[in-house]
């Protein structure tokens, strides 16, 4: 009997100890599967993360801001570092809509400050007037520094605006100022120093110029004098703070916050006396100063279908109140993608026809739409080597250039070696739709966060002795290629971020099975129904032929009402703070060509981008014919993709409907409802899959029990030993 007790007292004890055991390690698993399964982080090769499958529940704090987890220039990373543990300006964090108060620890909204691109410090310094340039970035350690004296100064002496130019244009490792710099395009010709180089052209050979190095922070009072406007301009004053300062105040704890405002104040005072105001020059002088430019010296002298063949100007009637652009740098882009709300982003080209044919229609339709506050625009072009006339032409632009668009792929030659950031730069959108995505053709080749000792990113459209089949378990694929001009509505918080976006939808679907669509690759004469454009029965085409038969007025009318869909924002939005695409010219580079490096499984990286030269023909694209009359009511025309389930057709037609597997439907007699974002096709599908966690078998799952389940036991057990002790006499007295 003794000996049973024992037992029994034996597996109760067992029973006590190991059931919450049991439990606790059961809730700990359940509670990292979870963890994982929220944050879909997927590991490739080296470490790096991958796109995630669908959007973290994390908590959003967690995430780091960039100002405060990346080391600038001149601050030591630890080797311990790991890759995955990295933080780049592409990492996503919290944003508040200011990029200067996101990305600087010293500055909060109401700051003087601007960032420009290298295009437009182009247009200020060959503008006339006295004006205020910072020349630092978030990642350089010295700018960190002083920029908030540098504010705190300017807002105390009235100085209203401080331009900043990054020399980094990635606010990473891209420094134009660096002659040595491994990034290039085409050839060895064509390395960003360049850009850099025709910055230098609009400055004196002097100091702090002369002398610059891209880990100091300077500031320069600039003038360009009205009476002399072809030569360069001068720096009446600069204060500079530089790597070595910073080191030595570092080591000795001796900055002097009080004397480093006073050197700043000098530069508001022109070296002494009283201040000088900051002029300014404004988003609406610039694209009227450039766009205009570029489109005249575009449309030539001699009028055709493509062609208006006279000057032209984009943005008539247009105030400074009701204009909506701002072009962005590389970083105000990730703030963008990073801050709450629904954005509006345009990505177009100064240099692109295809843009200046549409950029002054959106502009129009944005001037009236309340709940638009800023249209934001980027140029997938790093920078320009803009051309100005002399003398009383200076405001006119002369001649652009593609030669350093970031979106084309890179190779292992090192051509395109910056690709990278076109590849960072359109990862934040997911799984978007673009032509070339719809056709599975085009895709761009580029070195992830920037490694270029790393790994070329994978074609996943080609297959062959070359280019192995993609698999998405154990490579990074290419970056999505759009074409510019491409325009979009970005929510982040949604499970596909484009929630709405520019295209024209085909009746024929791909070998997946997936609809096919055409990008608006337009001519400014097209939207504007020139004479000589409406009496062209050219069929559109941009690569493939619209299958709708549209002709190219059909096709810029129906771009036209596409806007308005895309800009259809449901509430005011939150503000904050290529080769060429043609269609059918022959810019180098044209796009319905598809010579792109990487382009339809090479990944050559053989294009020569320079459009320097405007030789555009602008051919109306492949095939003609005859459109049944009741089909070129141009201003009515409207196609869009509703799904085959939906069972709903887009208006009614005089002509006939035509839908292929009922998966689109054409309306040519009434302009239909824009599609909501339910009825595009489902873009959540990852770059990167991911294994499945939830799909274990039942069998193969490990047998566990809830908490309170083993907690409940162990106390009945305690409860039996508590009893069988009792009872068997132990503590009686002797």
């Amino acid at each position: 009997m003794k000996r049973v007790k024992v037992r029994v007292l034996a597996l109760a004890l067992a029973v006590v100890f190991l059931l919450p055991q049991l439990a606790l390690a059961s809730e700990s698993e359940t509670q990292a599967e979870t963890a994982f399964v929220a944050g879909e982080v997927v590991l490739g090769e080296e470490g790096e993360a991958l796109a995630p499958e669908e959007e973290s529940t994390a908590d959003p704090e967690a995430a780091p801001e960039l100002s405060r987890s990346v080391a600038p220039l001149g601050v030591e990373i630890p080797e311990s570092t790991q890759a995955q543990d990295a933080v780049y300006p592409w990492t996503p964090y919290e944003g508040t809509g200011d990029y200067f108060a996101d990305r600087y620890e010293a500055l909060q909204s109401g700051h003087v400050f601007e960032a420009v691109t290298q295009e437009r410090l182009q247009d200020i310094f060959s503008s006339s007037g006295n004006y205020y340039i910072l020349l630092g970035g978030p990642n350089i350690a010295t700018t960190q520094k002083v920029i908030g004296l540098i504010d705190e100064q300017a807002r105390a002496d009235g100085i209203t605006k401080i331009y900043v130019f990054n020399p980094y244009l990635d606010d990473y490792q891209a420094d134009i100022t660096d002659a040595a710099t491994e990034l290039r395009g085409g050839n060895a010709s064509t390395s960003i120093y360049n850009l850099w180089l025709r910055l230098l052209t609009f400055l004196p050979a002097e100091a702090p110029v002369s002398d610059y190095d891209s880990s100091d922070t300077v500031l320069l009072l600039y003038n360009r004098n009205e009476a002399n406007p072809g030569t360069a301009g001068t720096i009446r004053a600069y204060y500079r703070y530089t790597a070595a300062d910073l080191a030595a105040d570092t080591a000795s704890s001796g900055f002097n916050a009080v004397a480093e405002k006073g050197e700043i104040s000098q530069v508001f005072r022109g070296g002494g006396g009283a201040v000088i105001a900051s002029d300014e020059r404004t988003s609406l002088q610039f694209f009227n100063r450039v766009y205009n430019g570029g489109a005249t010296r575009i449309e030539g002298s001699t009028p055709s279908a493509n062609r208006i063949g006279a000057p032209v100007t984009l943005f008539d009637g247009l105030t400074e109140a009701n204009f909506k652009f701002k072009q962005v740098t590389f970083g105000e882009l990730q703030t963008i993608y990073n801050t709450p709300g629904e954005h509006v982003i345009f990505y177009g080209a100064t240099w692109c026809h295809n843009t200046q044919a549409i950029i002054g229609t959106i502009a129009a339709q944005a001037a009236s739409n309340e709940n638009i506050d800023t249209i934001y625009v980027y140029d997938t072009t790093l920078g320009n080597q803009l051309a100005f006339g002399t003398g009383a032409s200076i405001d006119t632009v002369t001649g652009t250039s593609s030669s350093f668009n970031s979106r084309n792929s890179a190779n292992a030659n090192g051509n395109y070696s910056y690709s990278y950031i076109y590849g960072e730069a359109v990862k934040p959108l997911g799984q978007f739709i673009t032509e070339n995505e719809s056709y599975k053709s085009n895709s761009i080749a580029y070195y992830p966060n920037g490694d270029l000792s790393g790994t070329l990113t994978t074609n996943p459209f080609a297959s062959n002795a070359d280019n192995p089949a993609y698999d998405p378990d154990t490579q990074v694929r290419n970056a999505i290629r759009l074409q510019l001009p491409f325009l979009i509505a970005y929510d982040k918080s949604k499970e596909t971020p484009v929630v709405r976006q520019w295209l024209h939808a085909q009746e024929s679907v791909n070998s997946a099975g997936e609809p096919r669509y055409l990008e608006y690759m337009l001519e400014l004469a097209w939207v504007r129904a020139t004479e000589l454009a409406t009496a062209s029965t050219n069929v559109y085409s941009n690569g493939a032929a619209n299958e709708q038969g549209l002709t190219l007025v059909q096709a810029a009318a129906e771009a036209v009402v596409q806007v308005s869909y895309v800009l259809d924002v449901p509430e005011k939005q939150d503000s904050g703070g290529d080769t060429g695409d043609d269609n059918g010219g022959t810019d180098t580079g044209d796009d319905n060509g598809g010579d792109d490096a990487g382009d339809n499984g090479g990944n050559s990286g053989n294009n020569n981008s320079n459009d320097n030269s405007g030789s555009t023909t602008g051919s109306s694209g492949s095939g003609t014919g005859t459109v049944a009359e009741s089909a070129r009511t141009v201003t009515t025309y409207v196609t869009y993709y509703v799904p085959a389930s939906s069972g709903s057709t887009a208006g009614t037609s005089s002509g006939s409907n035509t839908a292929a597997d009922s998966a689109t439907q054409t309306s040519t007699s009434a302009v239909a409802e824009p599609p909501v974002a339910e009825d595009l096709p489902d873009t959540s599908t990852p770059l990167v899959k991911s294994a499945d966690l939830t799909d274990t078998d039942e069998a193969d799952k490990p047998f566990t029990i809830p908490l309170w389940v083993g907690l409940a036991v162990a106390a009945l057990a305690l409860l039996a030993i508590v009893l069988i002790l009792l009872k068997s006499g132990l503590f009686r007295r002797a």
